[in-house]
């Protein structure tokens, strides 16, 4: 053996980093706090249908890219892995009918130009950029620290010809939607991320993975994705401990020893992967003795740092829902308040291409509520948990209500089925604030920056989790996995995977 890794953390980054470090030939344990592994990919069933957490897509599952093989290499997915194609990211209510944002580029310019000819400079602009954003490739080789020079020439190549061509730069998606006259545009594109006062290249990130065709959901699910990856885990002979937490991490003259467990017991390893959210290694598992500074940035200035987290109300319809658009959004008839935060939007999915999710001839509707009132929902449960379960169901009340006014169909078929809110994200994933995305840079005239992925003063621990990318996301979750076995291989003297 090449020597034993503990990773701290069963969702994907953990998982991914287990099953490359097991290909490498080291001994691998993976300590899980909950019962089950799978992360932010989880679901859970109620009243005999399943709810799916805040994943809605995949970049990587159907091309030829990096991450595709890093997909392929965890067991994630094969060739014989059952996909819905997202031909859309969401659609708009237009009269009678729906305007449409197409992954299909050129689709996507007649939608847009014959819905609003007075906007077509500001059109063709946006189709500009997002062919200027769909040739950047996702980072996912190894990370720039092991690069040789000219490596890194080559990769930061598209990038930098991608900022010099572009002409969008230095600006909210909130500003950028202003430049066009038709309101459903601006709905959509605004819709399309979860804090309007976010930099444009988030936004153009998003339409150009999805005009490559590179947005997926897996048929079963994101969480019977991760059962996948974990039965490749174990089938290479690594080793699960689920319900398992770990309490600290030893540190002996500035070096990553072992771990101590909740239990009291004490294993001693060479390399401990870490993929936990960054307050729990930080306050929890580094005891406070440890400082690093992009974490603790981020951690000082919350309002520079956006950290998206969001309300999600999943409920049941006995009605086939196939023929209406998989993912809506509509403006609310009347303001939705939760705590200060004001939502007007409401982004609707329906599950109604997979039976994975309800039976019966029932369809699963997750509604979206974006939102940063972490504190608020803390607080409530604290005090009281009748009136923090009061208050969610008065939210999926009024939700209902707006479903029903936008499909007259549904009326009087909707059951609810649950309501999810920051503080269930936080208790069940440990997740920051509730967060289901990472730190997002408020400063749009910053370049992004990522972690170097390990802290200085201590050797044989490297991290992973998408805390370590700026905006994460479930791919970069995964290729943080395989980029701290990298480090370790390096470190080992190994080639590097």
């Amino acid at each position: 053996m090449a020597g034993k890794i503990i990773v701290i953390g069963g969702g994907v980054s953990g998982l991914t980093a287990g099953v490359y470090a097991l290909l490498e030939g080291f001994e691998v344990e993976i300590y899980e706090a909950h019962h089950v592994l799978g992360g932010m990919c989880a679901q859970w069933q109620r009243k005999g249908s399943i709810c799916t957490s805040a994943i809605h897509w995949m970049m990587g599952a159907q091309d030829d890219s990096d991450l595709n093989e890093i997909w392929k290499t965890v067991g994630a997915i094969d060739q014989n892995t059952p996909f819905f194609t997202l031909d859309y990211v969401s659609a708009f209510p237009n009269g009678n009918t729906y305007c449409y944002l197409y992954a299909d580029i050129e689709k996507l310019e007649t939608e847009l130009l014959q819905l609003s000819p007075q906007d077509e400079n500001a059109i063709k602009e946006l189709v500009r950029e997002i062919k200027i954003y769909q040739k950047l490739p996702i980072p996912a080789n190894k990370p720039m620290d092991l690069m040789e020079p000219m490596e890194k020439a080559i990769s930061f190549a598209p990038y930098i010809k991608a900022q010099k061509n572009s002409s969008l730069k230095n600006m909210s998606v909130a500003e950028y939607a202003e430049r066009f006259q038709s309101p459903v545009i601006r709905h959509l594109l605004l819709s399309i991320v979860p804090d309007s006062r976010l930099s444009i290249n988030m936004l153009l990130i998003w339409l150009s993975s999805n005009c490559n065709g590179n947005m997926s959901f897996p048929l079963s699910g994101f969480f019977e994705m991760t059962k996948r990856m974990e039965q490749k885990f174990l089938s290479l002979g690594g080793k699960i401990h689920a319900k398992t937490a770990v309490r600290q991490i030893i540190i002996e003259n500035g070096t990553a020893t072992g771990v101590l467990l909740a239990d009291g017991r004490k294993v001693v390893v060479d390399y401990i992967i870490p993929t936990v959210s960054p307050d729990v290694l930080f306050n929890e598992l580094l005891d406070n003795q440890y400082h690093d500074i992009y974490f603790g940035q981020r951690f000082a200035t919350p309002a520079h740092f956006l950290t998206p987290a969001l309300t999600l109300v999943n409920l049941s319809v006995q009605a086939d829902m196939s023929k209406l658009p998989h993912t809506l959004v509509v403006v609310l008839q009347h303001p939705l308040f939760i705590h200060k935060t004001e939502v007007n939007y409401l982004k609707i999915n329906h599950y109604s291409f997979s039976s994975h999710f309800c039976k019966g001839g029932k369809t699963l509707v997750q509604v979206v509520l974006h939102e940063q009132e972490f504190a608020y929902w803390e607080k409530l449960k604290t005090a009281s948990e009748v009136e923090y379960q009061q208050v969610k169901e008065k939210i999926a009340k009024q939700i209902i209500i707006e479903i029903e006014h936008v499909y007259p169909e549904t009326s009087g078929k909707i059951e609810l089925l649950d309501v999810a809110t920051p503080l269930t994200l936080q208790r069940y994933c440990h997740s920051y604030r509730g967060a289901y995305l990472s730190f997002c840079n408020m400063h749009h005239q910053e370049q992004r920056e990522n972690h170097e992925g390990k802290i200085h003063g201590i050797k044989n621990m490297f991290l992973g989790g998408q805390w370590v990318f700026q905006e994460g996301g479930i791919a970069l979750a995964a290729i943080s996995g395989k980029f701290a076995v990298q480090r370790i291989c390096n470190q080992h003297n190994r080639n590097i995977i």
